[in-house]
């Protein structure tokens, strides 16, 4: 969130700070002391090398990214490709091909906004967490698994032609700052999977944002804007005229200048 913020949607504009509340910035082309842009160029550059690990029998998943890889195990080669709609929906398939048929194990990460909390440590928590069901089958059969450091693991023979399928909840979470930070008391984030959203001004014409406790939170999917995230549509249960719309937090500052927060004021 804090790295994607920092460039705009077509790639050629940068902020050095990322503040979760605005009345309006433009990103620059540019910086005399450029540090911080190409950092973030060489950050997207090596994500490709993040998300597969190998160790003797073992294959790690650490990210679910549309992608494809040639790994070489102990005891043979397997060829994996994986499909690109985890942030649209949470779920994920793997294709399998190994050389030949052979016993390896697969470790999935389970994100931290899908498991005991949305962050670790006691700084945020969400309101309305609950722990999502894990969803794992191969081959359309629901697989047995272990549970261990926070990787789903699956050891079997594989051959060619397994899928895995695996799916976990993108559930729409109302965060809340612990109560020492005092500019965020009476107020809450949205999250939605590794997403955190804003409230953009051009989007939201009140003066005073509210998210009320019993409002409606339902993602909207707008496939040719905000590079395919869907966006939060918040519904006033009283007030159907309060209606919302929050946006994923790194595409903010990319319609012109605005008003934007992410910490939003809680309602009744």
């Amino acid at each position: 969130n804090g790295c994607l913020s920092g460039i705009s949607l077509a790639g050629d504009r940068f902020f050095y700070p990322n503040p979760l509340a605005s009345e309006g910035a433009n990103r620059k082309e540019w910086f005399g002391t450029a540090c911080c842009p190409s950092n973030i160029a060489r950050l997207l550059a090596s994500v490709g090398g993040y998300i597969y690990a190998q160790e003797q029998n073992k294959v790690w998943v650490n990210l679910y990214i549309g992608s494809s890889t040639k790994i070489k195990l102990a005891n043979t080669a397997v060829d994996i490709s994986q499909s690109d709609t985890f942030l649209q929906d949470g779920h994920v398939k793997l294709n399998i091909n190994p050389k030949k048929e052979s016993k390896f194990e697969i470790s999935l990460r389970l994100p931290g906004w899908a498991a005991q909390a949305a962050t670790d440590g006691d700084l945020y928590v969400a309101e309305n967490f609950v722990s999502p069901k894990i969803q794992l089958s191969v081959n359309g059969k629901p697989m047995k698994y272990t549970l261990e450091n926070g990787y789903v693991n699956i050891e079997k023979v594989w051959k060619k032609g397994d899928v895995v399928d695996f799916s976990l909840p993108m559930n729409i979470l109302r965060m809340k700052a612990n109560d020492l930070v005092v500019a965020d008391m009476g107020r809450i984030a949205l999250q939605r999977g590794p997403f955190v959203y804003c409230l953009e001004g051009i989007d939201n014409q009140e003066p005073t944002w509210t998210i009320a406790n019993k409002a409606t939170l339902t993602p909207v999917y707008e496939p040719n804007s905000f590079n395919g995230i869907a966006t939060i549509t918040v519904k006033d249960p009283v007030n159907p005229n309060a209606t919302l719309k929050a946006i994923p937090y790194f595409t903010w500052a990319n319609r012109g200048k605005s008003k934007m927060e992410v910490w939003v004021k809680k309602g009744d």
